[in-house]
């Protein structure tokens, strides 16, 4: 239920300030381990298309959705190197579609191409 209340939200079918009752859009993904499904969903961010990025903490990944919840892609694995993820949090995408992925136990920031 939230992870549908924050993709509503990040693509602009809502605001944070409204007052006005919230309009409930979509939701996707259960617990687990598999594609399109989570361990703590930390993050979400939409690029330019539509697409969502969701930061799956405790899968210590990024996962990749079409706006309207069809998994498209994934990456990350557990890890201190380039390219894995020990606690993922917050996520940005900007306009030519790098993603900023910000790894809290790592004391860092990373960007990656979107796969």
């Amino acid at each position: 239920m939230l992870l549908g209340f924050l993709v509503a939200l990040a693509i602009g079918l809502i605001s944070p300030v409204s007052a006005q009752p919230i309009n409930f859009v979509t939701k996707w993904g259960a617990m687990g381990s598999g594609d399109g499904l989570f361990n703590k969903p930390r993050g979400i961010a939409v690029d330019g298309s539509g697409n969502v990025y969701v930061v799956d903490s405790l899968n210590y990944r990024v996962q990749k959705f079409t706006s309207s919840g069809t998994f498209l892609t994934k990456w990350g694995s557990f890890g201190f190197s380039d390219g894995q993820f020990s606690a993922p949090g917050g996520i940005a995408v900007d306009g030519p579609g790098n993603v900023y992925v910000a790894l809290a136990k790592q004391e860092v920031a990373g960007v990656v191409g979107v796969p």
